[in-house]
This record gives C-alpha cells, sequence and structure tokens, in this order.
C-alpha cells in the first residue's frame, strides 16, 4: 500500500470496521482471554445496520449505523484520538447519536439538534414508512481524516437495539483493533484457540471489492511511477551520451595531457547529481505547493471553466441558465507522505546517476569515442 492507502486504512480501521471482525456471540471469559493475546489492542461489541437521514427540504441520505457498547468505546483510546471526541461526548443515551461533521454540515444540524431517522430493522412495510421515523438528539459530532465516513457514518448505543428488541446476541459482532495494520495468521490461530468454533476476518475479507479497488490503485500507481522513471532514466543515458560526443575533442585533449578516466568520469557523475538533485528539489517543491492549495487551484478552474460557460452563452445566445460546473463538491483534505516523497527522490536520484555511468563506461577508450562520433 502507498502512503495514503495506508492512511485511510489506519483512520477506517481506527473509526469504521476494526482490523478484525469476529461475528461469533462471545463469552466474557472468551472476550477477557482474547483481550490478554499479544497484538491486540482493543475489542469493542457492536452492531452493524443501515438507516435514512431525514431533515426538512433535504434529500433522504442512506446511513451507515455502528451501535456500539459506550462502556466498551470509552476505553477505545485510538477511536478518540482518530475522531477528536473526548469521553463525555461518548456517554450515548439510547435516544443520542454521533454524527460527523460532514453530515452536520450537510443538514445544517449541531449538538443537541434533533435528527429525524428511519432505521431500516423497524421498517415493517414501504406504506407505513411515515410511522417509522423517529427523532435523535445529536450529542456531539465527531471529524475523521476522511470526509465519506464523517458524510454517512453515525454512531448509536447498543443498548437501543437491545432494548427494542430489534438485536439478540447472535446478531452481534465483535470489532478487534491490533497493533499491526495487517493482522498476521498466527494472530487470527491464536485468537481461533480460544475457541475453534470463531470466525475472524480480517478487513480486506469482508470488504473484498473495495480492497481489489485498493490494490488495482496501488498497482497502476507503480506502473504509471515506473513508466516516469525509465523515460527520466533513458532520457538521462542519452544526455550524458550525448555531452560525450560534444565533447568528445575535449576529452581526447584531457586524456593526451595525462587526465585520469576516472576523473573525468567523475565530472559526469558530479553533473548528474546536480541534475537530479535540482530537478527533483524542483519537482517536490511544486508538487508540495500543487497538493497544499489544491482547493484553491480547484476554485480557480471551476470559475474560469463557468465564465468561459458564461461567455459562450452570451455570445452563441445559447439562452442556457443555470449552469455551475463544480469540480469537488466537498474539501479537500491535503497530506503528505514524507516516506513516499523521500522515496520518490531517492530513486530518481538512483536512475539518473545509473545513467550516467553507464553513459561514461567506455570514455578512455579512442577507438570507442571515434566510434560514437562516427569517424
Amino acid at each position: 500500500m502507498n502512503g495514503f492507502q495506508n492512511d485511510f486504512f489506519l483512520s477506517i480501521t481506527n473509526v469504521e470496521s476494526g482490523n478484525l471482525k469476529i461475528e461469533n456471540e462471545l463469552t466474557q471469559e472468551e472476550i477477557k482471554k482474547i483481550k490478554k493475546i499479544e497484538g491486540i489492542k482493543h475489542i469493542n461489541k457492536i452492531y452493524e445496520t443501515q438507516g435514512i437521514g431525514i431533515q426538512n427540504y433535504y434529500y433522504p441520505t442512506i446511513l451507515n449505523i455502528i451501535a456500539v457498547d459506550i462502556k466498551d468505546l470509552k476505553k477505545d483510546q485510538n477511536f478518540i484520538s482518530f475522531t477528536g471526541l473526548e469521553k463525555d461526548e461518548l456517554d450515548l443515551k439510547d435516544n443520542e447519536i454521533i454524527i460527523g461533521n460532514v453530515l452536520s454540515h450537510n443538514f445544517n444540524l449541531f449538538e443537541n439538534d434533533p435528527l429525524e431517522l428511519i432505521i431500516t430493522d423497524e421498517i415493517k412495510t414501504l406504506i407505513s414508512l411515515e410511522n417509522d421515523i423517529k427523532s435523535f438528539k445529536i450529542k456531539s459530532i465527531f471529524k475523521s481524516n476522511y470526509a465519506k465516513i464523517n458524510e454517512t457514518l453515525i454512531f448509536m448505543n447498543i443498548d437501543y437495539f437491545i432494548k427494542n428488541k430489534i438485536l439478540h446476541n447472535s446478531g452481534i459482532n465483535y470489532q478487534v483493533k491490533t497493533k499491526n495494520l495487517n493482522p498476521s495468521n498466527k494472530l487470527i490461530e491464536k485468537i481461533k484457540a480460544v475457541n475453534p468454533k470463531i470466525k475472524a476476518k480480517t478487513w480486506n475479507e469482508y470488504n473484498k471489492e473495495f480492497y481489489k479497488i485498493l490494490k488495482i490503485e496501488r498497482n497502476t500507481m507503480l506502473i504509471i511511477l515506473a513508466s516516469i522513471f525509465i523515460v527520466i532514466a533513458v532520457n538521462a543515458y542519452y544526455l550524458q551520451k550525448r555531452i560525450i560526443i560534444n565533447k568528445n575533442k575535449a576529452i581526447l585533449i584531457l586524456l593526451a595531457m595525462g587526465l585520469r578516466i576516472k576523473k573525468i568520469k567523475q565530472i559526469f557523475f558530479i553533473h548528474s547529481i546536480i541534475i537530479c538533485t535540482v530537478g527533483g528539489l524542483l519537482g517536490l517543491t511544486l508538487g508540495i505547493s500543487i497538493s497544499l492549495n489544491i482547493n484553491e487551484i480547484l476554485k480557480i478552474i471551476d470559475n474560469l471553466v463557468n465564465t468561459l460557460i458564461n461567455f459562450l452563452n452570451q455570445i452563441l445566445a445559447l439562452k442556457i441558465d443555470g449552469i455551475k460546473i463544480q469540480i469537488v463538491k466537498n474539501t479537500i483534505t491535503p497530506k503528505l507522505f514524507l516516506s513516499d516523497l523521500a522515496f520518490t527522490f531517492c530513486f530518481a536520484c538512483f536512475s539518473t546517476m545509473y545513467s550516467s555511468m553507464k553513459a561514461t563506461k567506455k570514455i578512455g577508450s579512442q577507438k570507442n569515442i571515434e566510434t560514437i562520433n562516427g569517424q
């Protein structure tokens, strides 16, 4: 996984899914034994369902609902740190919910405001759907690193589903958070050793399709990145060769004067270092500047496109009203991954310097220089 995917994976496993999911009912004794296993950080008892959020004139929004045991959640330090919530903000009553900041913005709702919600488990018939609408008080608003989670996810108290006889013990799952981002098979076997009937699935197993998309994205990015480096390396190689051809006579004179071949190769090597360092730093500076100001850049593009549309509309008398282009509706959170930047910079420098070494390999042979020069 690249830096972006790792960062996303950290957020989704600490806020929404966990690294492992246990799909069996566990006894308190089994939970205690699993918690003692090395590599396990925390276990949350959860129930997952969906609902429809309704607010005044806004379009109904399909929401993912995670019902949690509040006692477990208040002990989950990773959840607290990744959502920016305090422990007292997690103390949910049966009629209270926690929503994301994007959903809060979309519905224009804040803490202590009511949210009309239809829980799919409570729908009896589509005809009487209006009778299934219930009002929940917003206890607090969380903010994770990703807008999609903040827009579609809400948290409820699991007691609501138990008291209303919606949920039985057989429907309860357990969200397991581990020290390693990707739990090992050895860790899973230790969990199963507690009870052979335990069904533990990793995040990528119960999100197979989404995980495939991430793998395709990663492989595509690697292919694009490798292609760019190959082009850079080939261009650097032929650039150095062209310089050698152009400086053919100068090189011969220097060799005749007694300058060692090693020194000439060092000159070209230093030249390649200068090229990759200056080019790499300029590329990093430009890339970071664009990343940090991506929202402003997209707004400028939006304004230019809309201005052009309005201009053409007036000039050509198209009589088209109400068209407004918006590339990205939600604010993009810029993220910089130092490890990825360092790897890219180092690999670019390595490929450039290696190309220089290959191009200067045959310097020193009068025959080879004359052959290169076409004599």
